[in-house]
Formats: structure tokens, sequence, C-alpha cells
């Protein structure tokens, strides 16, 4: 039998059951809405990291400012040329 079949598996590790009675600072990027009450009900305080950007090659990046400010241009000049008289 392989090593890797005879090692125990760990257990525990994605459970999220079991109480805690220390308070604690969490950051995090994010958390299950059961963990967030347990935690907050434990008097813990929780800190909502900002997610990570995708990683976007740079021509991409170029192509997409440049069709932005294309119809950036062309909805100012519907805009102006729609505009209401009063």
């Amino acid at each position: 039998m392989p090593l890797y079949q005879r090692i125990p598996k760990l257990r525990g590790i994605a459970g999220g059951d079991g109480e805690l009675s220390v308070k604690l600072n969490f950051k995090a990027r994010a958390l299950s809405t059961a963990a967030k009450e347990k935690l907050e009900a434990a008097g813990c305080s929780l800190t909502a990291l900002p997610g990570r950007k995708k990683w976007v090659k740079l021509s991409v990046v170029k192509n997409l400012a440049c069709a932005e400010e294309y119809f950036a241009k062309n909805r100012a000049a519907t805009d102006s040329s729609v505009s209401p008289s009063a």
C-alpha cells in the first residue's frame, strides 16, 4: 500500500465546529456567515481584507481603457445633442 494511503487524513481543518472562549482579532478575505456569527458572539473583532485583483495582460488593460474612452466620448456627444430645450 502506498505511503499516502497509509497516512491518516487531516481532520478538523475545515470543520468550523467548536466553541471559542478567547477574544481574538481576525483578518480574512472571506468568512462564512456561520463563522461570522460564532466569532461575533464570542466577542472577536473581524477585519475584512480586500480581495485579490485578477491578473490581466497589459494589452487587455490598454484595450479596455481605449474602449472606455471611446464610449465616454460617444455618451458625451449623445448627451449634448439630445439635451432638451427649455
